[in-house]
């Protein structure tokens, strides 16, 4: 028993302490091709995307510029995303979120994939994306960010 509650107040205190220092990038992109193979993270793989995320991007960078060495990773970030998507020529809105509640990942997603066979975007329907983020950080803040997109590299990223 002594055991069993050890191993729970261990667990508790690992999860509070995985929330970052400082603040992930956050993103919103539109009409984006992207040719990710199906993986956990992109579960459509190749496609058009249309999402918003929080991630680690300098932490994300040195993983992949130097994947050999395995001191380095990105960073854990406690977050909750919710991106609104406007269809072109409409007010339909699709509101879709990364979950129920916060999660704590490398990158914390809201969003949709059109597959790569779909002859999209050239025959539409093209979107507008809207990202709302909120971060837990180890201070105890939390910070809350806005982005949008209407083309896949309206903001920079890795």
């Amino acid at each position: 028993m002594k055991k069993m509650v050890l191993t729970i107040n261990a667990l508790m205190f690992a999860n509070l302490s995985i929330a970052a220092v400082n603040p992930g990038t956050t993103i919103s992109r539109a009409n984006c091709w992207a040719p990710f193979p199906k993986t956990q993270l992109t579960p459509t793989g190749p496609g058009w995307y249309n999402e918003s995320f929080t991630y680690d991007r300098q932490g994300f960078a040195l993983f992949m510029a130097n994947a050999s060495e395995s001191k380095l990773k990105p960073y854990y970030h406690t977050a909750y995303v919710v991106s609104d998507q406007k269809t072109s020529g409409s007010n339909q809105v699709t509101r879709l979120k990364s979950g129920n509640s916060y999660i704590t990942s490398v990158r914390i997603y809201a969003g949709r994939a059109q597959p790569a066979l779909l002859p999209y975007p050239q025959t539409g329907p093209y979107y507008s994306v809207t990202g709302t983020h909120w971060e837990k950080l180890n201070s105890g803040s939390t910070v809350q960010f806005s982005t949008s997109a209407k083309e896949c590299f309206d903001n920079a990223y890795l």
